[in-house]
């Protein structure tokens, strides 16, 4: 079809969860507390359909839609049916490159953990002659879980299902002052606003009135360098520092961040990726145990791990690992014994946990 770029994907993944709230971000202790190791085990195929066309002088517009959905979990109540569609304008002026974008996603399990996303964004590159590119990118985030049939929201015991809304922005600086080496600096704010829903433990968790929004506000920088001793061997160390704001001190936090990756390839058709990043967050505010004056303070670490095959210029495989460790002084004296209103006499988060996740996929493009 002139003018038209037409592609078509399937994939195929079996992959293995065993985290403490595995599926849940954020879920809140007093689910699983008490309850065994959950372990998920999963095989999910996936279809993806790109339609694009060229408008000339270097511009277009993409249409992309992705559906997935397991056909087998262990954890049931997993589920999920999700759907995607992104549309995008590339247009080029010069140097200057300038993409808008929609992209909307439904995702549909369990009433209360269905949602959906309306997320239009905005990014825009340019490249400098001496060797700097920079770009620039800003993305408006709305998600909204589904209601009642009522319409109405009912409360939740965790912010991992309540609606929120969020602005992102993004400066990204890449530099080659000599080949083989690249300098790169990540600049980014946020701004995220959290629905009112919320149940009266969850409240007290995060020390905010019932029916009180959550209102966060941050951002970071990342430093990295880059360099290649040879050409199949790229590696980068580097380091990042957060700084996020609340209205509630449970999601208050200073970060620093230890980052290393190394990607090499070999023969042209084999990939390993390696990547660690390790962080301390201090929580000035939280107070991580009821009997004494000390704030929280986390040691969180990730290893990423992965292995590609590319069969040829249309398919591939691969084998990815990942591991992440969290200790904190929040659950030195855990005492899972609970108050009268239903809270851990000691500890007040889950802040302590070890998570292995692992994945194999095969997928074809046409």
């Amino acid at each position: 079809m002139a003018g038209f770029d037409v592609t078509a994907g399937a994939r195929l993944a079996v992959s293995y969860d065993d985290g403490p709230l595995v599926g849940r971000r954020g879920q809140f202790l007093g689910a699983v507390a008490s309850s065994e190791e959950q372990r998920d085990f999963a095989v999910v195929p996936r279809l993806d359909l790109s339609l694009g066309r060229r408008l000339g002088w270097g511009n277009s517009v993409t249409a992309e839609a992705r559906i997935e959905r397991p056909v087998y979990r262990t954890i049931e109540d997993l589920t999920a049916l999700d759907a995607t569609l992104r549309l995008t304008v590339d247009e080029h002026l010069g140097e200057l490159k300038l993409s808008p974008g929609l992209g909307l996603r439904f995702h549909g399990e369990l009433p209360e953990w269905s949602y959906r996303i309306v997320e239009p964004a905005l990014a825009a590159s340019y490249t400098f002659d001496f060797g700097l590119m920079a770009a620039v990118s800003y993305r408006f985030t709305a998600q909204r879980f589904a209601r009642t049939a009522g319409g109405n929201a009912q409360p939740r015991n965790s912010y991992a299902n309540i609606d929120f809304q969020g602005h992102v922005a993004e400066l990204d600086l890449r530099l080659w002052p000599l080949q083989g080496l690249r300098l790169r600096l990540v600049t980014d704010v946020h701004s995220t606003w959290y629905g009112n829903n919320t149940s009266t433990t969850l409240a007290d968790y995060v020390d905010l009135s019932p029916g009180s929004p959550r209102m966060d506000r941050g951002g970071g920088a990342t430093v990295e360098v880059l360099v290649a001793p040879f050409a199949a061997l790229l590696v980068s160390a580097g380091a990042r520092r957060e700084i996020a704001g609340s209205n509630s001190d449970a999601f208050r936090f200073d970060a620093l961040h230890g980052l290393g990756t190394a990607f090499l390839t070999l023969g042209g058709r084999h990939s390993l990726y390696a990547a660690v990043d390790y962080g301390r967050y201090d929580f000035p505010d939280a107070r991580f145990d009821r009997r004494y004056d000390n704030t929280r303070q986390d040691f969180r670490r990730e290893v990423r791990l992965a292995y590609t095959f590319e069969l040829s210029e249309t398919a591939r495989a691969q084998v990815s690992f990942r591991r992440d460790d969290a200790v904190s002084n929040d659950c030195a004296d855990f005492d899972p014994e609970r108050d009268a209103n239903g809270l851990p006499v000691y500890s007040k988060s889950y802040s302590c946990y070890g998570r292995t996740r692992a994945e194999a996929f095969f997928e074809v493009e046409i």
